[in-house]
């Protein structure tokens, strides 16, 4: 997921540790598996929700941190629920 681990500038143990999570718990096959059961209202929702941070980081570029993290895409979002789910209950895989 670009826009979580490559914004760091060079190798930390912060950065594989996290990179080494998402591929542990396979945020990216949860995702691809599981994207055509959400809702339509929900991605409607995750879809109005990036429209409104990338107007904001365009309008405010100033007070953008991590500017490779735009444009927010929904599936940006989503596979970040994901990983913070996994992460919270303790849940791999």
């Amino acid at each position: 997921m670009q826009c979580l681990f490559f914004f760091w500038g060079g190798v930390n143990s912060w950065r594989v540790a996290m990179i080494f999570f998402v591929h542990a718990i396979g945020a990216d096959e949860i995702y691809e598996k599981n994207k055509d059961k959400l809702s339509e209202d929900y991605l409607k929702y995750v879809d109005g929700y990036c429209q409104g941070v990338n107007a904001f980081a365009k309008a405010h570029p100033d007070r953008v941190l991590l500017k490779k993290a735009f444009p927010v895409k929904p599936k940006d979002i989503i596979k970040a629920y994901i990983i913070s789910f996994a992460a919270l209950s303790g849940t791999i895989g």
